[in-house]
């Protein structure tokens, strides 16, 4: 029984240590995809934007509330692996509109011929 104790133990380390966090070379890659995504956001672009949106059905009630708002991306401020999904870019930004400033989580995550992104 120690012996599968062991074993066990072995697997459950190799395991978390496989998980690892999001590859480190694809943050300029989905840094990258956010901008685009607040870019076609702005010039409401729907028919772009869509192809890149979590739920593309919400496009045209979030570019006119964007648009109605006057809202801009002002920076990114962090791109880093989400540590709880390996799969997941978590880009904080800052966004402005007519009142003041926004800080938002945006997630990106990589899928067959590009990236989703959702706010």
């Amino acid at each position: 029984m120690p012996g599968r104790v062991r074993l066990v133990a072995v697997l459950c380390c190799w395991l978390g240590c496989q998980r690892g966090g999001a590859d480190k070379s694809s943050l300029p890659e989905a840094e990258r995809e956010v901008r685009r995504f607040f870019a076609l956001l702005e010039a409401g672009d729907c028919t772009q934007l869509r192809a890149l949106m979590a739920r593309p059905e919400s496009c045209d009630g979030m570019v006119h509330e964007y648009q109605e708002t006057a809202s801009r991306l002002v920076e990114v401020v962090e791109v880093k692996p989400d540590g709880r999904d390996a799969r997941i870019v978590l880009i904080t930004v800052h966004v402005q509109d007519r009142k003041r400033l926004h800080t938002w989580v945006v997630r990106a995550r990589p899928r067959a011929g590009g990236w989703e992104v959702s706010l």
